[in-house]
Formats: C-alpha cells, sequence, structure tokens
C-alpha cells in the first residue's frame, strides 16, 4: 500500500467528499483540460488505459500530443476545501483520437512500452550476467527505472534479432523470486510474495472502507506441482528442486509443470524457483472481485481484507492481482481483482479422489480394490489389500517381482515402477513399517520430499532379509505387499 497523506487516507473511505483529479503530458498540468479517465493494471500483463480531454477551445488541435508523450495522472478529494490528491504509475501515448470537442489518448503502461521495443539484431549475448544488470540494460534502452533488487542470480541468454523486451524481462523474472509491478516516477518495482504478508487495508460496509459489490470463487490451479531441472553436474544429472500442494493433487489430480533453467547451480535454487511457481499458480486459483469507492494509496500486489463478507464468510483476505479505476463524471469507482484469497468462515472442500498415480489403466482397478486397511505387512485380500495379481497387472517386470533371496530388487531396476509412480528404493529402515506415517517418513527420507498418491516405497528389512513394496493410495493411507508372499 503506498504512503498518502493522512488527511486523504481517512477522507478516501467516505462518500461525502468531493474528488478531485489532475493529469500532466510531458510535464506539462493538463488537468483544466481532463475530462475523465480509465486507469488500468494487471501483474504481468500489459494494459492500456484511456484519457479524455476537452478540446472545445481547439488547443489540442493546434498542439495535439505526440504519441510517446508521458502521462501522470493523479487523484483525490476536497477535505474542508483543500485537494489531496495521490499519484498513479506512469503511462505512455500510443494513439490519440481526435472527436469533436475532445480528444481521447490511448495510453500504455511499462509492460507495453517493453512489449513494444524489439532488438535489431543480435544486441547482446549474456553469459555467467547476474540477472539485475540484465534487468539495467533492458530498462537503460526503454528509458525505465528499476526500483529495488533482485535474486542475486547469474544468467546465460542470448537475445535474438527481433524479439520483443517483454519476452525478455519475463525470461529473466523466471529466474528469481521477485515480481515487477509498476511503481511510481517512471519506477519499476519488485515484490516477493511472502506467504505471511499481512493485510495493508481493509474493506467493507460498515466502519470501513466502502464497497460497492463483491464476488468470490475458487478454481483449481493450472499446475499444482512444480519441477524445476537446473545446471548439468559432473555426474551428468541435474540440480533439481520439487514442490506441489497435496491438497489441489487430491482434489483435481496432479498437475505438474516441468522447468528446465541452466543457470540455477544447486538444489537450494531450483527449489527456490519451484516454490515460486507454485506459489504464483495457486495465488490465481482463488480469487474475489471487489467493487468500491477509490481507495488512493492501492497498489499491485497488496494484501487486502474485505470485511463482512456478502455470501457468509466473516472476513476475506486476498493480494490484488489487477485493477481498473474509473474517474468519470457519472462513475468513481475502483474495480479490484484479488488472488490467493482466503475466506475464514467458508466451508472447506471435501477431499476426494479424481485421479490418480494408480492405475493408469482403468481396468486395474478391477484386479483388487485399493484397501483403507493398514496393519500387517502381508496383503489381507479380505481388507483389500493389493494383490499379487494387481501388481503384475501394473507391468511391474519379472525380474523385480521375484524372490527376495535372489536380491535383484535393486536401484537399477526400479525404472520400471515408473509405469505407476514414482519409486524410491530405501534401505534405511531395518525394523518393520508398521504405520502409514512412518511409510511416509521412510519415502521422505529417501526421496527428500512429501509422498504422493501413486508414490511406491520399496523397503529392504534386513531384519529378516523381506523386501516390502508400500504403495500410496489415500492422503494416510499406504498399501503394501510383501515379498514373502509368491512375489514369482
Amino acid at each position: 500500500m503506498r504512503t498518502i497523506p493522512t488527511a486523504l487516507t481517512t477522507a478516501q473511505a467516505l462518500t461525502t467528499h468531493r474528488y478531485t483529479s489532475g493529469v500532466e503530458i510531458e510535464g506539462v498540468d493538463r488537468s483544466s483540460y481532463l475530462v475523465a479517465y480509465t486507469y488500468r493494471e494487471a501483474s504481468m500483463t500489459a494494459k492500456t488505459s484511456q484519457v479524455w480531454l476537452d478540446n472545445t477551445s481547439g488547443i489540442f488541435t493546434t498542439s495535439p500530443p505526440l504519441r510517446g508523450d508521458t502521462v501522470d495522472l493523479e487523484r483525490g478529494c476536497y477535505v474542508r476545501n483543500v485537494p489531496y490528491t495521490a499519484e498513479l504509475p506512469r503511462l505512455w501515448i500510443e494513439k490519440v483520437t481526435h472527436l469533436p470537442g475532445f480528444v481521447i489518448l490511448n495510453c500504455i503502461d511499462f509492460w507495453g512500452r517493453l512489449a513494444r521495443w524489439h532488438s535489431r539484431y543480435d544486441v547482446a549475448n549474456w553469459v555467467d550476467t547476474w540477472a539485475v544488470n540484465i534487468v539495467d540494460w533492458l530498462f537503460g534502452v526503454t528509458y525505465l527505472t528499476r526500483d529495488g533488487t533482485l535474486d542475486a542470480i547469474l544468467v546465460t541468454y542470448k537475445m535474438p534479432r527481433g524479439q520483443s523486451g517483454d519476452v525478455l524481462f519475463k525470461t529473466i523474472c523466471s529466474k528469481v523470486s521477485q515480481f515487477p509491478y509498476a511503481g511510481l516516477d517512471r519506477k519499476v518495482q519488485f515484490k516477493t510474495l511472502e506467504a505471511a504478508e499481512a493485510s495493508a487495508y481493509t474493506f467493507g460496509w460498515k466502519a470501513e472502507h466502502p464497497v460497492l459489490s463483491a464476488t468470490y470463487s475458487q478454481s483449481s490451479p493450472l499446475y499444482n506441482r512444480i519441477t524445476v531441472h537446473g545446471q548439468l553436474k559432473h555426474d551428468d544429472t541435474r540440480y533439481t528442486g520439487y514442490t506441489n500442494d497435496a491438497t489441489e493433487n487430491e482434489l483435481a489430480g496432479p498437475r505438474e509443470k516441468y522447468i528446465v533453467d541452466p543457470s540455477l547451480d544447486s538444489d537450494a535454487k531450483c527449489l527456490a524457483r519451484a516454490e515460486a511457481e507454485l506459489t504464483y499458480y495457486i495465488a490465481l486459483a482463488a480469487t474475489a472481485s471487489i467493487i468500491i469507492q477509490p481507495c488512493f494509496g492501492l497498489e499491485l500486489f497488496d494484501v487486502v481484507t474485505l470485511a463482512n463478507a456478502p455470501w457468509g464468510a466473516t472476513s476475506l483476505e486476498a493480494r490484488v492481482s489487477s485493477y481498473v479505476e474509473h474517474f468519470h463524471p457519472d462513475a468513481i469507482r475502483q474495480e479490484i481483482s484479488v488472488s490467493s484469497a482466503a475466506a475464514t468462515a467458508l466451508p472447506g472442500a471435501t477431499a476426494r479422489l479424481v485421479s490418480a498415480g494408480l492405475p493408469y489403466n482403468p481396468a486395474l482397478a478391477a484386479s483388487a480394490p485399493l484397501s483403507s486397511a493398514y496393519g500387517s505387512p502381508a496383503p489381507d485380500l479380505a481388507a483389500g489389500d493389493i494383490s499379487a495379481s494387481w501388481i503384475e497387472a501394473g507391468y511391474l517386470s519379472d525380474s523385480l517381482i521375484a524372490d527376495a533371496t535372489a536380491a535383484i530388487v535393486g536401484p537399477a531396476s526400479l525404472s520400471a515402477l515408473q509405469a505407476i509412480g514414482s519409486a524410491v528404493y530405501d534401505t534405511s529402515a531395518d525394523t518393520h513399517i508398521t504405520t502409514a506415517a512412518e511409510a511416509a517418513a521412510a519415502f521422505y527420507a529417501s526421496a527428500g520430499r512429501v509422498p504422493e498418491i501413486g508414490d511406491i516405497l520399496v523397503d529392504n528389512d534386513t531384519t529378516d532379509a523381506v523386501y516390502r513394496i508400500y504403495i500410496k493410495v489415500a492422503s494416510a493411507t499406504w498399501a503394501t505387499y510383501d515379498t514373502t508372499n509368491t512375489l514369482t
């Protein structure tokens, strides 16, 4: 939330004050000609805004605004007949339209400015260059200014001829944890979206900032699990980071996004990138639209609260992902879209398994049911545990389904398990695993990540030389199979 005058902070929440607005074009005050405007801003997306000017005097016919000119809007209200105003981020004129008595300026934001700049030739070939240096170079040629720091990440990137600036900028931003947005004074700001960030402002219907209407919706994220592969290591494997939303996996099934980023030279950097990506997609899943009397300190990515939500929730806390501001004689309002919305009194979704890693072939379901029972490591067919025929139907090779004494169940042969899920070979547990929690802990110790439905744990119990297979079939349920029971 931007800092604005104290008098304006109090007055903006009241409906009894007179509103005011102003505009400068290339630093020249043209407020006396300003009729109306519609300002738009969204995260990671170019938006256009419109400014209406009175041209009955003909001033903009003889001395018209030029394409490329800067436009600086401000707005506010009168408090005891004294005007208090606050700025909006800078715009640039893209098109000038003349009407009888009016001129309309169609303006672009900094995203639009980047999108319209294209390289004329192979202008740059960065090798192990700090990401912030590439951003500063791009802003230098597009006359923008960076306000804020970026992660210290080295990037290798070659810009081809004809590539637009926004493509380069988004490529660099995808490698850091900060998200860019329009700041004041021609500056682009960067913000890390903290999960525990406190709300900066409250809207409502009583003592809070006036709300005209509001709606709320929840959807499944486009991706609910992210895997990032980084730089190639000396042993021909890559640094890797992985994260997922287990709840969304159970509700809507796995929706995985794979990213290969050779600039990431550690597992920690890959994990940070994966977590940032997942945070972004989850943030877009729960949304609300709030129409309010203007909030003049509002800033993109602010966390705000909606008190006394009309659909029954006691409150809603969310992050601003876009907004439209109308300053017309008959329509003075803001339309705010918020993401990552969390309503405190909304009923929780009932977990249900829509799809899972096991089994991929629906016909396999008839082989044996997936049991919620968990007890002895040996299969209890009466309780619905998995059977040998079910595992065989899952296309596990004969070399894998073998007598444990042959010692042929090993890491190299576990690739066959990928037919039905992620496999982990674990030899650290020397005692029987008797609970789902112990199976999950053993899986995590081996894989370094939280187990999901469809994951398989192969455990060599050295106390009795028995291999046991654990398959996660529900949120807290692991079906079992024991190699002492007819694996051949």
